[in-house]
């Protein structure tokens, strides 16, 4: 799971043993992916072919994005 994943699931939580209990699941489960030097290039071609078409897309999605592409 990439590390942006983790960060955006766990934020938000308010209830500390609600959110060491879903950490403790999200480690345990799920390997993080961490983002190669491949990763962020291509991030930033799927921003800029979405700008192309008219569609904003956030640096963050860009990279989950691109993780799951590679």
């Amino acid at each position: 799971m990439p590390g942006p994943v983790v960060q955006e699931l766990l934020s938000g939580i308010r209830e500390v043993p609600q959110f060491e209990k879903i950490k403790a699941i999200l480690l345990r489960g799920y390997p993080v992916v961490v983002a190669t030097l491949a990763d962020h290039l291509l991030a930033a071609d799927v921003i800029n072919r979405c700008r192309r078409k008219g569609i904003v897309a956030s640096h963050g999605d860009a990279l989950i994005a691109a993780l799951a592409l590679n």
